[in-house]
């Protein structure tokens, strides 16, 4: 790889800022930047992408390179490689997945996406009922047996840092005792989202996740194979974290009024 200075690709009006690769994987670290100039648009949906050419040049990689990173970013609906044309940028709130909620929950700078933070908390609160109804329905005597030791965990416990791990192993098995695919899928993209921010929520999660009680009667309405009563048991838990979250997160999106200020000191 050579060493190459940080370099400005030009495309219409924008600027696209890229820096050498200097990650063991290469290919990771193009999709990562290019992927970044897309959702923050720097890239506009529409916009054709710059030539592998001048990507490889900007980025100090081989074509080989640049061209994998493409593709992923093709398979993560952010761009549209045209055979034999240009590759165009993609409106990615209309082609991605969720798998992109990673990405989008923190800004180049490292900031967290309230916004976004808000939107994974309360989609995980609308999953929770019904994954536990299909989990009543389906759920084999194993994923029982695990879904009792973990509550039996989560009551031996009592600090939050643990407890959060504890619930989020407990949700685990309960997506699997679904036996839906699809809603497998879907929690593996919020919990990968929502790991980088978990320690970070222990303060606000602690109501949900200390409701040991609560636990029990997701597990014994799943047990009873009751899918009504193990999605109201569990919406009465994840709503009481959604809330929590919510409210804060609500508060900090909330900008300063200065105004407010002058009157309370006036």
């Amino acid at each position: 790889m050579r060493d190459v200075p940080g370099c400005a690709v030009p495309i219409g009006g924008t600027v696209l800022q890229l820096h050498p690769v200097t990650r063991s994987s290469a290919s990771d670290d193009v999709y990562d930047q290019l992927a970044a100039s897309i959702l923050d648009g720097g890239l506009e949906a529409g916009a054709p992408m710059p030539s592998e050419r001048a990507l490889a040049e900007a980025l100090g990689v081989s074509r080989p390179v640049v061209r994998e990173a493409l593709k992923r970013l093709d398979q993560a609906g952010l761009v549209r490689i045209r055979h034999g044309g240009s590759t165009v940028v993609r409106d990615f709130r209309r082609s991605a997945g969720p798998e992109l909620l990673q990405l989008l929950l923190f800004d180049r700078d490292g900031a967290l996406d309230l916004t976004v933070a808000r939107g994974i908390v309360e989609a995980r609160s609308e999953l929770g009922p019904p994954v536990a109804a299909a989990a009543a329905a389906r759920a084999t005597a194993d994923e029982l047996a695990s879904l009792r030791d973990l509550v039996d965990q989560l009551r031996a416990a009592d600090d939050v840092a643990v407890l959060q791990r504890l619930a989020m192993a407990f949700w685990d098995v309960l997506v699997d005792a679904s036996g839906n695919l699809v809603y497998r899928l879907l929690f593996n993209a919020l919990r990968q989202a929502y790991e980088p921010v978990m320690d970070a929520l222990a303060a606000v999660m602690r109501r949900e996740v200390s409701d040991v009680d609560g636990y029990a009667a997701v597990v014994a309405a799943v047990a009873a194979g009751d899918p009504a009563a193990a999605a109201a048991a569990t919406r009465a838990i994840v709503d009481r974290g959604a809330a929590a979250t919510i409210a804060v997160i609500d508060e900090l999106l909330v900008p300063d009024d200065p105004t407010t200020e002058e009157d309370a000191h006036g």
